[in-house]
């Protein structure tokens, strides 16, 4: 009897172990799947973007997150958005809806469709894709010296295939090399040797993405009118009043020969630049230069200020937390926005292109009611933010009329 009553007990274990293996969840190469596989073909409803379900989309655009809606959305086999494949080993998929990027590739061929295979089937929604442009800002030093490196600004470069083994640089024809892609908006760049520093220069742009024919224009080393006048010795004050002040407390021109000039890595039109290497006293103005009578001779210029910037290269040896203000009666500018103690303005000691409205400078770059005529008190001015005041050492060249683009 005893022995019946073991047995008994050693099937049921053995039945309950049965059921329980009945519960174990299972796997596939297509990952976790809590929802049933797919009875039938795929059925899309809808599709929402994955930071907002409440709204439905009817299109997207590149890398961005999407989810699908519907039944069977299982078992994939390949998705399309136009003609270009997704990562399917990147989606999520659990029957009822699928998670999933829009590539960041662009489409040979345009559809405005997602064509979902599976392994029951296909289905087929519209959803427009929408295709960037290539955008180039220009660089950030504009006249850097030939056979130098800068940096090449914009958005979009590796969808247009502009990249150092595919992409095509060139300046006037002469070609420029593409060193590295630092980040997504910007390409390190190598002028050739043969540049030149000529005005108003053609740089063409294009990659594996984009025909040399279609290729992104733009114009570098802009110049409408170059304003500055540094050749004239800083003896004539009617031109250049701030000279240099003894040692190396430098305000006024240079041609960097002076101790501690930074070597002239933009080009300097004229062979000097100006630099202000001194003390500025706590919630102080110290003024080291002024532009003096400069006429302005661009006469769309004269007639339409508000199109143009005042452009200019800057390099800073030491952050600048202070302002760097253009003066004239109740138009000032700072570089970058209203600075304060906690922040500063720098170029890490490399040469770059800055610009700001012309019309923001001396009510449009005029003395008063005499039109043409750059204003006798145009000057940078430095206002120290702290008590215990700050050493300055900013250099600045090439001063030109620039129309926006």
């Amino acid at each position: 009897m005893k022995r019946i009553q073991f047995i008994s007990l050693a099937v049921l274990a053995f039945a309950l172990s049965l059921g329980a293996c009945q519960d174990v969840v299972t796997y596939d190469d297509g990952g976790y799947d809590p929802e049933p596989k797919a009875k039938g073909a795929p059925v899309i409803e809808d599709i929402v973007a994955i930071q907002n379900r409440d709204s439905v989309i009817y299109g997207g655009v590149l890398a961005q997150t999407i989810v699908l809606r519907g039944e069977n959305l299982n078992g994939i086999k390949s998705i399309k958005f136009n003609d270009v494949a997704a990562d399917i080993e990147e989606a999520y998929a659990a029957g009822t809806f699928l998670t999933l990027s829009v590539p960041r590739t662009l489409p040979t061929e345009i559809n405005n469709q997602i064509v979902l295979e599976t392994t029951k089937g296909t289905a087929t929604t519209s959803f427009t894709i929408n295709i960037p442009e290539l955008v180039i800002d220009g660089l950030t030093n504009d006249f850097v010296m030939p056979g130098n490196t800068t940096l090449l600004k914009g958005a979009n470069f590796d969808i247009y295939g502009i990249t150092p083994t595919e992409g095509h640089i060139t300046i006037n024809g002469a070609p420029v090399v593409i060193v590295s892609v630092p980040d997504l908006y910007t390409l390190e760049v190598k002028l050739p040797t043969s540049a030149t520093a000529d005005f108003n220069q053609t740089m063409k742009v294009w990659g594996s993405q984009l025909d040399e024919s279609e290729a992104y224009e733009l114009t570098v080393r802009k110049c409408d009118q170059y304003l500055s006048n540094l050749s004239v010795p800083t003896t004539d004050r009617t031109i250049w009043p701030w000279g240099f002040t003894g040692g190396d407390a430098i305000s006024g021109r240079t041609d960097g020969t002076h101790s501690g000039d930074p070597k002239p890595g933009s080009t300097v039109m004229e062979g000097y630049y100006l630099r202000f290497n001194a003390t500025v006293g706590g919630w102080s103005d110290r003024r080291f230069f002024d532009m003096m009578t400069i006429p302005i001779t661009n006469a769309d210029a004269l007639s339409h200020m508000e199109d143009y910037d005042l452009t200019f290269e800057i390099l800073t040896q030491l952050p600048i937390t202070a302002r760097l203000q253009v003066e004239g009666s109740t138009n000032w500018y700072f570089l970058g926005e209203p600075i304060d103690d906690t922040k500063t303005f720098t170029t890490d000691g490399e040469w770059v292109t800055y610009s700001f409205p012309a019309l923001r400078t001396n009510n449009g770059l005029t003395n008063g009611g005499e039109v043409g005529v750059v204003r006798k008190t145009v000057a940078m001015v430095f206002l120290a933010r702290s008590n215990d005041g700050i050493q300055m050492d900013v250099s600045m060249a090439n001063f030109r009329l620039v129309k926006k683009r």
